[in-house]
Parts: C-alpha cells; sequence; structure tokens
C-alpha cells in the first residue's frame, strides 16, 4: 500500500520534531562555562589575566639594593604608597598613572639607612584638544629588596607630570 498525503506530511513532521529535540538535548547538555577566577591570597591569577608591568617601566638602582620587581594585581586605594608584605625586604609599591602613561621611571636612592623610591611618570604627547581615555589606573608592583629595609625608613614620592615643562611647552 502506497502512504498518502497525510502520512508523508505526518512523517516528515515527526522528523523535523526529532531533530529539533536532538538539537535542544545537545544545547542543554553542553557545560556552562565555569565563573572567571578571581585572584585569592591562596590562588593566583590565571596567566591569561596576569598584571604586567607597566608600558615603559624602568627600574633606576645604582646601588643595587633591589633583587626583585614583579607585577602585581591592583588592590584599590590610591597613590603613590608603599607597603610591606612578606618580611621586611619585600614591598608593594602603587601609585595611579593611566592609559596615555608612556614611560615610568622607579628610581631607588639610599641616603644613610633611608631608601626613597622616586616614581616619575612621562605621558604620551596628545593632539591638542584630545584627551586621555583612561585616566585614574591604579598601578601595583611588587618590590624585593636584596637586604631587610624597616617600614619606617622607606619613602615614596611622585611628582605631577602635569607640573614639569614638557617639550614644545611655552615656559617664558
Amino acid at each position: 500500500m502506497k502512504p498518502g498525503p497525510m502520512q508523508s506530511n505526518r512523517a516528515g513532521l515527526l522528523a523535523t520534531a526529532g531533530v529539533l529535540v536532538c538539537m535542544l538535548a545537545a544545547a542543554c547538555a553542553s557545560p556552562v562555562p565555569p565563573p572567571v577566577p578571581r585572584p585569592t591570597a591562596d590562588q593566583p591569577m590565571p596567566p591569561e589575566e596576569a598584571p604586567e608591568l607597566p608600558p615603559g617601566f624602568q627600574l633606576v638602582d645604582r646601588r643595587g639594593l633591589v633583587a626583585d620587581v614583579r607585577p602585581e594585581v591592583p588592590v584599590g586605594g590610591s597613590g603613590p604608597r608603599i607597603e610591606p608584605t612578606g618580611g621586611r625586604s619585600a614591598y608593594l609599591v602603587s601609585w595611579t598613572g593611566g592609559a596615555c602613561d608612556e614611560e615610568t621611571v622607579l628610581t631607588v636612592t639610599r641616603s644613610g639607612a633611608d631608601v626613597e623610591l622616586s616614581l616619575d611618570v612621562s605621558l604620551a604627547v596628545l593632539a591638542p584638544g584630545d584627551a586621555c581615555p583612561s585616566v585614574g589606573v591604579l598601578r601595583t608592583i611588587r618590590l624585593t629588596f636584596a637586604v631587610p629595609i624597616p617600614p619606617d625608613r622607606i619613602s615614596i614620592r611622585q611628582p605631577d607630570p602635569r607640573s614639569e615643562p614638557r617639550a614644545g611647552d611655552d615656559i617664558s
């Protein structure tokens, strides 16, 4: 017996419904991506989100006081500031920068038992009327000294780069 038009349509509808059920089941069976991990004291940040040193970062340490410098995840607040972390030789150094930072120079000097950190941030030259798209970006590094430095013997300063004369400024 030959199938009639009604039976053909019914078979087509059943096949279509079967395909849709399979697609729905496959979509529901797909795993939900895990939430993006956030760094904690016990769990470091994943490598693809690991912090980097600021653009054009340079360390000037003529006395060899610094054993290591590494980028850190900023933890809030504003800068410049320095906080001891893990003993008397490691410190978190934070400051406020921006997307238009072209170069950051951290100079370490010692005078007797005192250590001074000086941050000099150079801003990129923008066209007249242009503004930096992102300012107030907190930057943080971990600075490890070769010898212990007591927290009361270390200080930090950051001159305002906008107050410094720049190439092309009329300073007359």
